[in-house]
C-alpha cells in the first residue's frame, strides 16, 4: 500500500517536467534555467536510481530512471539556446 505514495510521488515529479521541456522547445530559452538547479536535481536523481537499485524498489527507480531523462533533455536543450 504505501509503494502507492512513491509511484505517485515520482508521477508528479515527472509530470512537474513536461511544461518546463514544451516551454523551453516552445520559446528556444533557458535563461530561466539555473546550470546549479539542472545540476544539482540531476545528481539526485542520479542517487535515488542508484539508491533504488541497491534496495531493490521499483517505485524508487523506475521513475526516477525517467525524470533523469527529462533532466538530460533539459540539459541538452539549456546547452543548445544558452549560446
Amino acid at each position: 500500500m504505501i509503494n502507492i505514495f512513491g509511484w505517485l510521488a515520482h508521477g508528479i515529479f515527472l509530470i512537474s517536467q513536461i511544461p518546463q521541456i514544451y516551454k523551453v522547445c516552445r520559446t528556444k530559452s533557458t535563461n530561466d534555467l539555473s546550470w546549479l538547479w539542472l545540476l544539482l536535481f540531476t545528481c539526485g536523481n542520479v542517487s535515488l536510481v542508484i539508491y533504488g537499485i541497491g534496495i531493490n524498489e521499483k517505485p524508487i527507480f523506475i521513475p526516477s530512471s525517467f525524470e533523469l531523462c527529462c533532466n538530460m533533455i533539459l540539459i541538452v536543450l539549456k546547452n543548445k539556446y544558452d549560446k
